[in-house]
C-alpha cells in the first residue's frame, strides 16, 4: 500500500500502467521457475502471459536482450520475492 501511496502522490505510471506499456513494447516476461517452485507458488499465482525458464535457459537470452532485471546473485529469498513480485497477481 505505501508503494502504491507514494506513485499516486508522485504522479508516477502505476505498475499496471507500466506492465501494459512494456507489453505493446513486445517486452517478453520470464520469471524464474525455481523460485516459484521453491517458495510453493503456482503458475497461477502469476499474471497471464509470463514465460517460465531456468538460469539455464534465461542466461543466454539475457546476454543478447537490450535489457534485463534480474536479482543479484547475493540476493535474499525476500529480495527475491521483491524482484518478481510485479509479476505476481497480488501480493
Amino acid at each position: 500500500m505505501l508503494m502504491q501511496q507514494t506513485i499516486k502522490n508522485n504522479g508516477v505510471a502505476t505498475i499496471d500502467e507500466l506492465r501494459g506499456l512494456a507489453l505493446e513494447a513486445d517486452v517478453k516476461f520470464i520469471a524464474c521457475q525455481m523460485t516459484v517452485d521453491l517458495f510453493g507458488f503456482s503458475h497461477d499465482d502469476f499474471i497471464p502471459g509470463l514465460d517460465y525458464a531456468g538460469a539455464a535457459t534465461f542466461l543466454p537470452m539475457a546476454q543478447k536482450a537490450d535489457v534485463s532485471r534480474s536479482c543479484s546473485k547475493n540476493a535474499t529469498a525476500v529480495q527475491g520475492l521483491r524482484c518478481w513480485s510485479g509479476l505476481q497477481k497480488s501480493l
